[in-house]
């Protein structure tokens, strides 16, 4: 069996696609994305444009560097064109949301990075979608959590004999996700969301795909509202949420994480081939993972705004950084900010 690894969701790309009439859009975690056409017998690209019998196998590449969006051709048939002019094959050209682009008889609008102040990306909203089958947690959720991790000591060597040594709290979100996948039957896949109180969105921190995330935004804020854990399994045919529908989520598991009484994350797993994947066994286990999960990572933030003394830094030392690391350590305290906003600290 091979190992599981979760991704962060940093670096995010987010590319619309119209082509004779049609609009699509797709989102990608990582730094390079290579559009083009599938040929049999030739490495498929990230974004395939196809049916767009213009468009080369291999077109052109969209990378994102020092928080600057780029896109090079990569020797086409047809070119690409950036705001009516071709770019010459080889030289990168630094676009923006506003910028058109043109491969083929195709139009591309490219948004990134799309990270916010948290450092993370935030999940578009979702119409709800229409009657599930469910189950539901055996007892009401009990404030489990802040009775895990009161005081640093304990804190420590419980994170670690729960996630593994961790040296940062990007780390730690990662082992999250790993151990609700790893640990529950037919999870296939995973995902980390945090709660935004800025902007009441949802935060996807990380994930375990073997390619895009799949989570439902509906799902999420549904778990954060109510402070229950449910399985969702879509058993009667009712038309689901669009990106239940894009990630062919066809069972998935949806727990809070909660600290005191309040909701700052979720924990979900799902299976996109089996409606009936999971079981009341299995949520109770997801529950168990969420609640460890709470507390650790409610120290973990703690700890890193703490011992980084990220605020004082901020305000008194970053007009002498470097640019770039005036940018990291602004987005650091920001993020930290917002993760502990409206979340009352540990032990208190």
């Amino acid at each position: 069996m091979n190992p599981i690894s979760a991704q962060l969701a940093r670096t995010t790309l987010r590319i619309t696609v119209v082509h004779k009439g049609d609009t699509r859009q797709r989102t990608f975690y990582k730094t390079t994305v290579i559009l083009g056409r599938c040929v049999e017998g030739s490495e498929p690209p990230d974004l395939d444009l196809s049916p767009d019998q213009n468009v080369s196998r291999r077109q052109a590449r969209v990378e994102i560097e020092r928080d600057k969006c780029w896109i090079q051709d990569l020797g086409s048939r047809f070119g690409t064109k950036v705001d009516g002019g071709s770019v010459p094959e080889g030289i990168r050209v630094q676009i923006d949301a506003s910028t058109q682009i043109e491969v083929g008889d195709t139009f591309l609008k490219i948004e990134g990075p799309l990270e916010n102040a948290s450092g993370f990306a935030e999940l578009s909203a979702e119409t709800s979608q229409g009657t599930t089958f469910e189950i539901r947690a055996s007892a009401p959720r009990s404030n489990r959590a802040g009775a895990v991790l009161t005081s640093e000591p304990p804190a420590a060597s419980t994170a670690e004999a729960l996630f593994g040594r961790v040296e940062s709290i990007d780390q730690l979100l990662q082992a999250v996700v790993v151990r609700a996948v790893q640990g529950i039957h037919n999870a296939q896949r995973g995902t980390l969301l945090l709660r935004n109180p800025a902007t009441q969105g949802v935060l996807l921190a990380a994930f375990v795909s073997p390619g895009e995330p799949s989570v439902s935004e509906t799902l999420v804020r549904r778990a954060l509202k109510e402070k229950e854990a449910f399985v969702w399994q879509n058993r009667h045919g009712s038309k689901p949420s669009q990106s239940i529908q894009r990630h062919r989520i066809r069972s998935g598991m949806y727990a809070p994480l909660i600290y005191n009484g309040t909701p700052f994350g979720v924990l979900s797993v799902d299976n996109p081939d089996c409606d009936a994947a999971f079981s009341q066994a299995d949520l109770e286990q997801l529950v168990s993972v969420a609640d460890q999960a709470a507390a650790a990572v409610k120290w973990g933030i703690d700890r890193e705004i703490e011992g980084s003394a990220l605020v004082d830094r901020t305000r008194s030392t970053a007009a002498s950084l470097a640019p770039d690391r005036q940018r990291t350590l602004r987005r650091d305290c920001l993020r930290a900010l917002i993760l502990l906003a409206d979340t009352p600290r540990l032990g208190a």
